[in-house]
C-alpha cells in the first residue's frame, strides 16, 4: 500500500463566488491511499464526482458535474497522508 498525493482540475462548472465573479473552474489535490498510482487516480475520480454530485457544490453549480482533468500523481509519505487536505481552489472566467 502506497500513499498519493493527486491534484485535479475541474472545467465546465458555472458557480457564483461570494465577489460577485462566476467560477468556470477549480483545482483540489486530495491524499489517497492505493496500492499504486493508477488506483489512487481512479479512487480519488470516484470520490470527486461523487461529492460534487452528494454535497452542496453541485446543488449550486448551474451548469453540472464537472469535467475532470489530473495533474500530477505523486507518491508521499505516509505522514503527509495523515493531513488529508480537502476543498478547492476555484477560478473565474476573466
Amino acid at each position: 500500500m502506497g500513499f498519493y498525493a493527486v491534484m485535479v482540475t475541474g472545467s465546465g462548472i458555472r458557480l457564483a463566488l461570494d465577489d460577485g465573479y462566476i467560477a468556470i473552474g477549480f483545482f483540489t489535490t486530495r491524499y489517497v491511499a492505493a496500492q499504486n498510482g493508477e488506483l489512487a487516480v481512479m479512487a480519488m475520480l470516484d470520490n470527486l464526482r461523487k461529492e460534487w454530485a452528494s454535497g452542496a457544490l453541485g446543488d449550486v453549480d448551474e451548469a453540472g458535474v464537472p469535467e475532470l482533468a489530473v495533474e500530477s500523481c505523486d507518491r508521499i509519505g505516509f505522514l503527509k497522508w495523515l493531513r488529508r487536505p480537502s476543498g478547492y481552489t476555484f477560478y473565474p472566467a476573466r
